[in-house]
């Protein structure tokens, strides 16, 4: 059972000596145990702790520690001297001026950002306070507002706690944006087009005029007779004058100037005067080059009305 556990990583020079040491030290208490090598001899214990410390700590331990043969023969005095190296006598003010310092990174998840914190407040010496200060720079150093509005509502904040409401609304937000990225790639997919005919501006105006069913007064089909047509009494807005729609106006077409011709509508068998309901007035006629009002002969049924 023994063979089977793997020697510790070896200490890194690279970081945080400090943290690195610690961790290689509490690897090597847990390793040195279970392999029986507190009872062996103290040449045989020091010589595997040279081997698993890794060439940068040997080469401190050979050029920086001036050891004497009897400590490099105790593998507890080796461990001693390169605590006393790697973990040399700490400044408060330092260290708790580092620990003020810290923010959230970008891209930093909590857990990493309360890990560093409690790393860094380790070292300052905070006693009972230390929980309340991590709580403290939490609110303070996270990067995203609405957490931080979320942790101030909170009267009765621990540190606990503070970590469970920012991981939620982190957990939240993660959820959101991969619902709006869905949604977003759902709306990119290429939409289907469909051919719309153009509408013709003359179509409505022309209707009358191509289908027979359809009355030349309003635009529409309806029964025969003056009674049926909606246009009937109605005022155009186009020309001004009486009984039938701007749309099929006939009168809007024609330049300003223009005799227009009067037109007539009766009912098949009745040509009552009644029935008729669409007039155009005429225009004045001005003979060009001359001033003045100028006359013109009206002719109805081939007699003169003048």
């Amino acid at each position: 059972m023994a063979a089977n556990i793997p020697p510790p990583t070896v200490m890194k020079l690279s970081g945080d000596w400090s943290t690195n040491w610690d961790t290689f030290r509490g690897e090597w208490e847990d390793y040195a145990l279970p392999m029986g090598l507190r009872e062996k001899d103290d040449e045989v214990v020091a010589a595997t702790l040279r081997t698993i410390m890794g060439a940068e700590c040997r080469h401190v331990y050979k050029h920086n520690l001036n050891l004497t043969a009897a400590q490099q023969g105790n593998a507890t005095g080796i461990l001693d001297a390169l605590e006393h190296y790697f973990k040399p006598a700490k400044n408060v003010i330092h260290e708790r001026y580092v620990f003020g310092c810290c923010k959230q990174e970008d891209g930093e998840s909590i857990d990493s950002f309360v890990t560093r914190l409690r790393e860094k407040a380790a070292t300052c010496d905070y006693g009972v306070l230390r929980n309340e200060l991590i709580r403290d720079k939490i609110v303070l150093g996270i990067t995203d507002e609405g957490t931080r509005r979320r942790l101030l509502r909170e009267r009765d904040l621990t540190l606990v706690l503070a970590v469970e409401l920012t991981d939620i609304r982190i957990r939240s937000m993660e959820l959101e944006r991969q619902h709006m990225d869905n949604v977003n790639a759902t709306f990119r997919q290429p939409v289907k087009k469909f051919p719309f005919a153009t509408a013709n501006a003359n179509t409505t105006a022309n209707s009358a005029v191509d289908n027979p069913n359809t009355c030349r007064y309003c635009g529409i089909s309806h029964g025969r007779g003056k009674e049926h047509c909606p246009a009937y009494g109605k005022i155009c807005i186009s020309c001004g004058t009486a009984n039938h729609f701007a749309r099929v106006c006939m009168k809007s077409k024609r330049k300003e100037g223009k005799v227009h011709s009067i037109e007539t509508n009766t009912d098949e068998g009745n040509n009552s005067t009644e029935d008729v309901y669409a007039s155009e007035c005429i225009g004045a006629v001005r003979a060009k080059g001359q001033s003045g009002l100028s006359l013109c002969y009206l002719i109805i049924n081939h007699s003169n009305a003048s």
